[in-house]
């Protein structure tokens, strides 16, 4: 399944990357975390991008 980068969901929603990561924080995003060299990287699944799309009734 394809994974996203924070930045790539945000501007598949039209929302900044900054809203995204305060939604994966708060639990509202399922996210795949990634670690390397001190620094989280954030990966969302192809089926919960889907699933936003749908809740914000974008195209």
């Amino acid at each position: 399944m394809k994974k996203y980068s924070a930045k790539q969901v945000a501007d598949i929603l039209g929302v900044s990357p900054t809203t995204i990561l305060r939604l994966i924080k708060n639990g509202e995003i399922k996210a795949e975390i990634s670690k390397k060299f001190k620094k989280s990287y954030y990966y969302i699944y192809e089926d919960e991008v889907e699933r936003l799309k749908k809740e914000l009734c974008v195209k």
